[in-house]
């Protein structure tokens, strides 16, 4: 069994003439959202314990998913600046693994160190070419 969920946010809706100066601040875009149903009690119960509505719950917590995931964004560019600017080696390859656990994340040890070796590999013959400049 899953849960619809109405969601608003960004489009305008009709309104009248009157209400011209509001409706520059209400513009929402309806969405139907399926939620597993584990998911659907976990929006209502945090509803209930801060007194919100169900949709606002959502609105906020797409926010902030949206918002974190710029976060990680800019985290990521900038360890692979930090990497691309690196000229020890060991901190190329301490930078590469972390790159590696960053792209990766939490799949099997294997394919990380699979991974950081070759970022580590291509981070040596770059640091090679340089020196030959």
């Amino acid at each position: 069994m899953s849960c619809t969920i109405m969601v608003y946010t960004g489009a305008t809706m009709a309104m009248a003439k009157r209400a011209h100066a509001k409706s520059a601040r209400a513009k929402h875009v309806r969405r139907s959202v399926t939620l597993p149903p584990k998911i659907a009690r976990q929006v209502e119960t945090l509803a209930r314990q801060r007194a919100l509505s169900d949709n606002r719950v959502l609105v906020e917590l797409i926010e902030q998913g949206i918002e974190a995931q710029r976060q990680k964004e800019k985290a990521f560019f900038q360890l692979a600046e930090r990497f691309r600017a690196a000229s020890d080696p060991e901190q190329v390859k301490q930078l590469g693994d972390q790159l590696g656990r960053f792209v990766f994340g939490s799949l099997d040890r294997e394919r990380i160190n699979t991974a950081a070796r070759r970022l580590n590999a291509d981070a040596a013959d770059v640091l090679k070419y340089q020196s030959e400049e």
